[in-house]
């Protein structure tokens, strides 16, 4: 996710809710931590520094096996009140 705004990674993966079909994980890991992997290496070069944040979706265990549905939609919302790292 790419934001307007200076942010701070772990301080926004905490307001991120991520949803598919009847199941709720309000979990998010931060992804954005290893720029080597392919399926980000190119939008976290065209990032603007510290404006964004890549995540995965987890299970309560902690594992990104099996962690959404993948015959259901998936909605991602990012919790009012989250803060921007501008904010003190």
């Amino acid at each position: 996710m790419q934001f307007d705004q200076e942010i701070n990674p772990e301080a926004v993966l905490k307001t991120v809710k991520v949803t598919g079909a009847k199941t709720a994980r309000d979990q998010a890991r931060d992804a954005g931590r290893d720029r080597k992997d392919g399926s980000i290496k190119y939008y976290a070069q065209q990032a603007q520094p510290k404006r964004w944040v890549a995540f995965r979706a987890v299970t309560n265990e902690g594992l990104t096996e099996n962690a959404l549905p993948a015959d259901a939609a998936i909605n991602v919302t990012v919790l009012k009140g989250t803060a921007s790292a501008e904010v003190r």
